[in-house]
């Protein structure tokens, strides 16, 4: 087995390989080149660091590595299955780990979904460990429930945000982000647009972020004064989801504890499945692969 650099491969290459290690993924995520080229650019990924396993002219497995100034970020970590349990998957964590420290990174965070024994296992042996747990939802097109009383009657100052307003709003925000939603993020799709609303009675406020494409709504992440606002968290729900009835939903990668997520459920939002989050510290020079790694 060889470890090739990512960017030897063309985005079909590596969209086929990735497509290649979910057939039997715990929960299916199929790309298509063009959804894959976007996540590389939205996320930061660098091709050059991250990792495709070969044996003999053939794909093994891939793992991507992002990195975000001191910040790295291991994602797209997949074996085939009929190359699984022999190492593979710790040789392309490996990979990304060195490339990382190489590029003077502090830090690699990195998501895996509830359930994944597997590659939970792996990354706790190389000295990763959990910092929180997040939620992904989804909700199905439709109008939502019945609003709150008196929502359209109340004087709310309401703003349909512009992406350059949304960005300056997103720079300001308090709470730490998991990878997806970070500001850099926004900076890079450059399609996010945000509804604002102001409660002049009470002068609480809040905003939602959203990306809107032919179907479906991404991004969907709200942003209070108060995180114990959720009447205003129910609002900024209510009134997106009135203006774009018709698409589906995808809200990922918010903290499981958050008081919000009751203002998500309430307007129509289903739990999807959930990732563990985790992080890495990493040494100032190159280290030796974890003693105790399971192969996968």
């Amino acid at each position: 087995m060889k470890l090739v650099p990512a960017s030897q491969f063309s985005i079909q290459e590596l969209t086929a390989a990735y497509n290649q290690t979910r057939v039997d993924y715990l929960v299916p995520m199929p790309m298509t080149a063009r959804r894959l080229g976007e996540y590389i650019a939205d996320y930061d990924v660098l091709l050059d660091a991250s990792a495709v396993a070969m044996e003999k002219n053939r794909i093994l497995g891939l793992c991507m590595l992002g990195l975000r100034g001191q910040n790295g970020w291991l994602t797209r970590l997949g074996v085939l299955p009929h190359s699984r349990r022999r190492g593979t998957g710790s040789a392309l964590v490996e990979y990304c780990i060195q490339q990382a420290i190489r590029r003077r990174a502090k830090t690699i965070y990195l998501e895996v979904i509830v359930g994944n024994v597997p590659a939970l296992e792996l990354f706790l042996n190389y000295g990763f460990r959990e910092t929180r747990r997040l939620a992904v939802l989804r909700r199905p097109p439709g109008p939502p429930p019945l609003p709150q009383k008196d929502i359209e009657e109340r004087d709310l100052k309401l703003t349909w945000l512009s992406q350059e307003q949304t960005l300056d709003l997103a720079k300001k925000r308090k709470e730490p982000q998991a990878w997806l939603n970070q500001v850099e993020t926004f900076v890079n799709s450059g399609t996010l647009k945000a509804l604002e609303i102001i409660d002049p009675a009470t002068e609480h406020s809040g905003w939602v972020s959203y990306e809107q494409t032919p179907l479906q709504l991404r991004r969907v992440l709200l942003s209070l004064e108060d995180n114990t606002l959720n009447g205003v968290a129910g609002e900024l729900l209510y009134l997106l989801h009135t203006r774009f009835a018709t698409l589906d939903t995808l809200a990922e990668n918010m903290p499981i504890d958050a008081p919000y997520l009751e203002a998500y459920y309430a307007n129509g939002y289903v739990d999807a499945f959930s990732r563990i989050e985790m992080k890495l510290d990493l040494p100032s020079k190159s280290s030796t692969r974890a003693t105790n790694s399971q192969p996968i």
